[in-house]
């Protein structure tokens, strides 16, 4: 499983976008960028919303997250 950050960077490169790009687009600075993308900072849910709807994946792909199914009780 990725971190936050990896798939946060991993999914910026596949849509070939600069950290600087999609920060502006997400009306970020280019320093929460490498934050995020360091594992320094955890996005809000607002920018976690905002950055898997500019890359075109969801939020449990952007926060690298894979279900794994659970017994209740």
């Amino acid at each position: 499983m990725l971190t936050t950050g990896q798939a946060i960077r991993a999914a910026r490169k596949k849509a070939g976008l600069s950290q600087a790009k999609l920060g502006d687009a997400a009306g970020l600075a280019r320093n929460m960028m490498t934050l995020y993308e360091n594992d320094k900072v955890v996005p809000s849910v607002y920018v976690a919303i905002t950055l898997a709807d500019l890359l075109g994946i969801t939020v449990d792909e952007l926060l690298g997250h894979e279900r794994k199914p659970r017994k209740l009780w």
